[in-house]
């Protein structure tokens, strides 16, 4: 039978609208986040059990997740500093980095992700589908350092965008070239150029309708925490003038 707080949580009326809409996460760590920083919120209750956020998961959102799934979870989030543990019951509360991650991460602002470290392939998956995919006519990247694994993730691009991509430094650049000779073939419209030492420090990726700011090196995307920023029209229009200046007194790699 379900305790009091799980019974006072599930049996409310409580507006939600004001936070993410947790049925986007489909992710168990997300979610056990979401009601963790909701029951504190709303309820005053700043420590649950795994399998009180099981409970209100599954009989409040009809989400099924086992005690289990979520204990272990948090447990991991624990050791990261994400969440709190207290007590022998193993009670859990969400600590300031938890609650960054839960609102960047696909959360009510579209113009802030939350990169999480050791998701390398999840986080590029985010950039390509939310991000590059969406981009008109060109992607053009300032990067300082670049590496095949930036081409893994521009290659889904259609091949008529137009492809810059402006660096200081190649990681195994024989390997790169190789690997760009082949990506050329499908995207004919590409053009790598080195630049200035000293010129480029900042990282990110422009396009007629948008701006962002990388808070790491793409071809290491989600080897540590970071932000990808879309930042607003009048800096996207000032930083196309700027990389186009560089981009003209840049060469290209050959």
């Amino acid at each position: 039978m379900s305790d009091n707080v799980v019974k006072r949580v599930t049996s409310s009326n409580t507006d939600y609208s004001p936070y993410p809409d947790i049925h986007l996460y489909d992710d168990v760590r997300k979610e056990s986040f979401w009601i963790l920083e909701v029951v504190e919120k709303e309820f005053g209750i700043d420590h649950l059990m795994s399998s009180q956020i099981a409970e209100i998961l599954v009989e409040k959102f009809r989400i099924s997740r086992s005690s289990r799934a979520v204990g272990s979870t948090l447990g991991k989030a624990v050791d990261d500093g994400f969440v709190n543990k207290k007590g022998k019951k193993n009670e859990f509360k969400l600590m300031e980095k938890g609650r960054i991650e839960l609102y960047l991460t696909r959360s009510k602002n579209p113009g802030v992700f939350y990169i999480e470290p050791g998701k390398p392939f999840s986080s590029k998956m985010m950039l390509f589908n939310d991000i590059l995919s969406n981009m008109m006519n060109k992607v053009w990247i300032c990067d300082p350092y670049i590496g095949v694994r930036l081409l893994d993730i521009l290659h889904a691009l259609d091949a008529s965008i137009e492809i810059r991509i402006m660096t200081i430094q190649v990681q195994n650049g024989s390997a790169f070239r190789r690997m760009l000779i082949d990506f050329e073939k499908e995207h004919t419209n590409t053009e790598v150029r080195i630049a200035p030492s000293g010129e480029l420090h900042d990282r990110y990726i422009l396009s007629d309708n948008g701006m962002w700011l990388v808070g790491h090196s793409l071809k290491d995307l989600g080897s540590k925490e970071s932000f990808v920023v879309k930042l607003d029209e009048d800096i996207r229009k000032s930083m196309e003038l700027v990389f186009a200046n560089r981009w003209n007194v840049s060469k290209k790699l050959t």
